[in-house]
């Protein structure tokens, strides 16, 4: 039992002093800033939802059909960069993600909402490098993504 115990601690503590241990995928964080965005928090996107702004799920679509954002509109980011903020983008699928967003918000004055999984999901921060590069004005980027939505205790859609 007191070698239990003690595991217990030494886990506590490594989760606590290196948070990077306790990421499955040791995918680093991504920034907590994209120049050109804000950053909203998982209240704002439910009250700019509510004014009719359209939310972009740019996963892959396994993970948005097993849950999203209601209302969520499903434009997947195809990243094949490295995940660091010095991503060579032409790495990615930028065109066509842009060519399909476009059919879902063609107009760069309009604002727009942008998430993945949370803050070890570059889909979203690379998204959003590419939206405010094509002229888009209004990027709103949800970094939390869908773990803060959760956590925040707002409902999700599945099929």
């Amino acid at each position: 039992m007191k070698s239990w115990t003690a595991l217990i601690r030494v886990c506590v503590v490594a989760v606590l002093v290196w948070p990077g241990c306790a990421r499955a995928d040791n995918s680093p964080e991504v920034p907590l800033q994209v120049a050109g965005a804000w950053v909203v928090t998982a209240a704002q996107v439910a009250e700019l939802i509510a004014d009719g702004v359209a939310v972009i799920d740019v996963r892959a679509q396994d993970d948005y059909f097993s849950a999203r954002i209601p209302g969520a509109l499903h434009v997947a980011y195809s990243e094949r960069s490295r995940q660091a903020s010095d991503f060579d983008p032409a790495n990615d699928e930028v065109p066509a993600f842009l060519a399909r967003l476009h059919r879902f918000v063609n107009n760069p004055n309009l604002p727009v909402i942008l998430y993945c999984n949370g803050p070890q999901c570059w889909k979203s921060h690379k998204a959003c490098k590419a939206v405010v590069a094509d002229g888009y004005t209004a990027v709103h980027w949800f970094r939390g993504g869908l773990a803060e939505w959760r956590a925040a205790g707002f409902p999700t859609d599945q099929e």
